[in-house]
């Protein structure tokens, strides 16, 4: 079905757009859009509803995975159950392809529906918070050239704030290891191309200069007031056993869980984290974590879930 050659996030950010202009991206996203409604596609509240069913499917399969390879470390498992594994993992494969449509439909809606905020907006270092705001969300339509795994927009974990030069696509085969080495380590820059997104402007955190923003979110006050919000929604998403909607595991599929450090934080942009659900320490568990290390990603994750960024 895809619509986008370009790449999506589940934000609804379409990056790559050097040449095109707004209206442009937005005309071919609402004819791509009603041409799979036309086919037959579920949209707004029916795929909804499908992308719940798949992520209860998710859960079970994963959860008979899990059953099948602790039976097997304890020396349980037999042919049957060896089978019984190759079967789910593909299921879980086909499933997860399947949301991946369905992410796809969900950022077409999200383009469709705030069309008149949505402009074109180059990326330089003085605006570089609208681009990192999208690090942790699934991406569409991104995928590494050696392994076919998903890639995500990164920077070093040592880099507070990072430059434009900074960013990079890194494949997520980097946070899995097999025989104490990562399962997949490449890498590629962003080009002129990708610094050109088509993005809902209209946020007031988009209106800002990056130093601007910063400064903001620096006040004593504003801080508290993120860290008050960002614990009512963990607390909030722990109690209904529920992740983050626009952010999964490229594994397992289902929603990244919403985590604070429990002590040990430099600041705001050490203090959060998403993570896998079936994340353990010492790698006894999935290792995949996004760490929450720049304002715009707490903004537009505020957003999502709540409606309300910071300003």
């Amino acid at each position: 079905m895809s619509w986008f050659n370009r790449i999506a996030t589940g934000l609804g950010t379409v990056i790559g757009v050097m040449v095109e202009t707004a209206r442009t991206v937005i005309d071919e996203v609402k004819s791509g859009y009603e041409n799979y409604k036309k086919r037959g596609g579920v949209t707004r509240g029916a795929a909804k509803a499908e992308r719940a069913r798949r992520s209860d499917t998710l859960k079970d399969i994963n959860a008979e995975l899990a059953d099948i390879r602790r039976r097997a470390r304890e020396g349980r498992a037999g042919d049957a159950e060896r089978r019984r594994w190759g079967d789910l993992r593909e299921q879980r494969a086909e499933t997860m392809r399947e949301q991946d449509q369905a992410k796809e439909v969900g950022a077409a809606e999200k383009i469709i529906d705030g069309a008149e905020g949505i402009n074109k907006v180059v990326i330089d270092d003085g605006n570089i918070h609208i681009i990192t705001a999208n690090a942790f969300a699934d991406v569409v339509n991104k995928t590494c050239g050696v392994c076919g795994r998903k890639m995500k927009l990164q920077w070093r974990r040592d880099i507070d704030s990072p430059s434009s030069s900074d960013l990079f696509w890194g494949c997520t085969g980097w946070y899995f290891q097999n025989g104490g080495k990562r399962r997949c380590t490449n890498t590629q820059k962003l080009d002129a191309n990708d610094r050109a997104l088509m993005v809902d402007t209209t946020m007031p955190e988009f209106q800002t200069t990056e130093e601007d923003f910063s400064a903001i979110l620096g006040i004593p006050d504003i801080q508290k007031t993120v860290i008050e919000r960002v614990d009512d929604l963990a607390s909030d998403l722990g109690t209904k056993n529920a992740g983050v909607e626009v952010a999964t595991c490229p594994v397992h599929g289902e929603a990244l869980v919403l985590k604070k450090k429990a002590s040990g934080a430099k600041g705001l942009l050490d203090m959060y984290h998403l993570r896998c659900p079936y994340w353990l320490p010492n790698d006894e568990g999935c290792p995949f974590i996004e760490k929450l290390k720049s304002g715009s990603q707490l903004a537009v994750l505020l957003k999502s879930e709540t409606g309300t960024g910071i300003l």
